[in-house]
């Protein structure tokens, strides 16, 4: 059954998701409300699928809840994917329902993400719409984004760690993606005083390390209603280089609280 939560939920999180988001790189952006409301249930969670037409952030792109992008396999993986119809892109992102907290938020992906096109961006990341101080504590987002973020200088993907606000000096960071095979896991382990970061190439045991970063400044909040989502979008609404479509797996999203 699914509770008021959700409904509320629903009410600012597909309109607000990602105006925020786009507050260091492009300004905000005016957002529509969603068309339809989806919900999905993947690793234990309930998540909403986001849907809409532009304005709607980050981008502005268009997003679809339609099961061409975003599904569950036969193993009950996450797939979310960047597809195009008559013309249109159409994006993806899901927001899970239940506020989790301090404690240790862990994406294990599969799909090329140090080889994404110049114009899409992956995100992974937390993020706070009902709270009354929301917008004061910049929306509690903690955030793993990959992307070249449309530079066309480089073609080297790279990740990028914030604490929002990120245009404050020392509360973002970037490093370099570069894997030998699909599997990757992204966590950050967040605590009074701190937000641990690692990007780690593989899984489990062979897992091998890509960064870490510790932050302990100022920017760390307290848990309000904050959710994790992820989200995989298109850089200022330009379609791909490319001109392919785009998939990513998120194979398990797994949550650990702090021991108290």
């Amino acid at each position: 059954m699914i509770s008021a939560l959700v409904f509320t939920l629903i009410s600012c999180l597909f309109a607000v998701t990602a105006v925020a988001r786009n507050e260091t790189r492009t300004g905000a952006v005016k957002t529509t409300k969603p068309t339809k409301t989806r919900i999905i249930t993947f690793s234990g969670y309930d998540w909403t699928v986001k849907s809409g037409k532009p304005p709607l952030g980050p981008g502005p792109n268009y997003f679809s809840d339609s099961d061409r992008n975003v599904w569950l396999d036969n193993k009950k993986q996450l797939h979310l994917k960047i597809t195009q119809k008559n013309g249109i892109w159409y994006c993806a992102e899901v927001d899970a329902v239940k506020s989790l907290g301090y404690g240790k938020y862990i994406f294990h992906l599969a799909g090329k993400i140090d080889q994404l096109d110049r114009n899409i961006v992956l995100g992974l990341f937390t993020y706070d719409c009902r709270s009354p101080d929301a917008e004061k504590v910049h929306y509690r987002e903690i955030d793993f984004e990959f992307g070249t973020f449309g530079k066309t200088d480089q073609r080297r993907v790279y990740g990028l760690l914030s604490i929002c606000p990120g245009y404050v000096k020392g509360n973002r960071i970037n490093y370099d993606i570069r894997m030998g095979q699909d599997l990757s896991t992204h966590s950050f382990a967040w605590t009074p005083g701190s937000v641990s970061f690692q990007s780690v190439e593989g899984d489990g045991a062979d897992a091998k390390e890509i960064f870490s970063w510790n932050y302990t400044g100022p920017a760390v909040n307290r848990p309000g209603l904050e959710v994790p989502m992820v989200n995989l979008w298109l850089w200022g609404g330009k379609p791909p280089v490319e001109g392919k479509e785009l998939e990513i797996i998120v194979r398990k999203f797994e949550f650990v609280p702090i021991q108290k």
